[in-house]
């Protein structure tokens, strides 16, 4: 059995040699111990904020928020646990080693069942997260994104415009939706290739994108179909710029092989009023419109 000198020291080996910061923090928010963080590649020398006050080194809005995690923890029973952000260069007192510029980080606060110097304290385990908040940001990125046009996906417009249905209710703002189609897209397909067929996609998504401008969204509906909403634009204007995009669609040229293809489009229009009770009527009158103006002859825009 080992002694407890023995006993000690595998724990401060274990304390020291910790590539995360481990501290012990006073209900006053001070460190008044300070182990670990030696990885470089994610941390500053954090062991040199013993003996300091989190109000000397830290952003005091920052202390503010930790400081109230910290009096959470020690009001509550058990383990706290919350991410945050800092900018490491306002850290003061300590030798700027580890990353520069924004880091996220995640701490975990546990309470001490006995005063520390006097005072009520809590432990302080920190995780460096910042290559996980990235990843998390790049999956959530693909769950919304289309993967050819790099435009917003199906999944993510409806979510987009239930949200904007809501606002609809309590303000009014004018809400429009347009449905496009890329008229006779499997011929070009077919005749040209996938890759063809790729390009003219981008291209459209290009004309739509700056037609439509800021703060409106696209998203590719599936297949050949895009969607956008916009907001704050009368019915006259709607209809003006799905004309708008008609027209410099049939007017672009994509070269594929060299060879000069030309695309048109049909598109559908409708406008959000006040009996709208869900998405899916709305999507049902624009769908409709749609359907018009291919049975008309395609590269038109027919409003609902």
């Amino acid at each position: 059995m080992a002694e407890p000198t023995q006993t000690k020291e595998v724990y401060e080996n274990l304390l020291l040699s910790l590539p995360d910061p481990f501290f012990v923090i006073r209900e006053d928010g001070t460190y008044v111990e300070a182990f670990g963080s030696i990885e470089r590649s994610l941390y500053d020398d954090n062991s040199k904020l013993k003996g300091k006050n989190i109000y000397e080194c830290m952003p005091k809005e920052f202390a503010d928020y930790f400081m109230s995690q910290v009096h959470r923890t020690l009001n509550g029973t058990g383990l706290t646990v919350f991410e945050y952000q800092l900018e490491t260069e306002r850290v003061l007192g300590i030798p700027k080693e580890g990353p520069p510029g924004t880091q996220w980080f995640e701490a975990r606060l546990y309470p001490l069942d006995t005063l520390y110097d006097g005072q009520r304290a809590v432990t302080a385990l920190v995780l460096q997260i910042s290559d996980r908040k990235t990843i998390q940001h790049r999956l959530r990125e693909l769950s919304y994104q289309d993967p050819v046009t790099k435009v917003a996906n199906r999944r993510f417009f409806f979510k987009m415009l239930a949200q904007q249905l809501d606002l609809f209710r309590n303000s009014y703002t004018p809400l429009s939706l347009l449905l496009i189609d890329i008229d006779h897209f499997k011929l070009i397909n077919d005749t040209h290739g996938h890759l063809c067929g790729d390009a003219i996609l981008q291209s459209v998504v290009n004309t739509i994108g700056e037609v439509i401008g800021e703060g409106n969204l696209l998203a590719r509906f599936g297949g050949d179909e895009f969607v956008v909403y916009i907001k704050g634009k009368s019915t006259q204007d709607v209809k003006e710029l799905g004309e708008t995009i008609r027209q410099k669609v049939e007017q672009n040229i994509t070269r594929c092989d060299n060879i000069p293809v030309a695309a048109t489009v049909s598109v559908g229009l409708t406008h959000v009023n006040s009996f709208d009770a869900d998405v899916e009527s709305i999507f049902k009158r624009v769908d409709l419109a749609l359907y018009r103006a291919k049975h008309q002859g395609r590269n038109k825009v027919v409003e609902f």
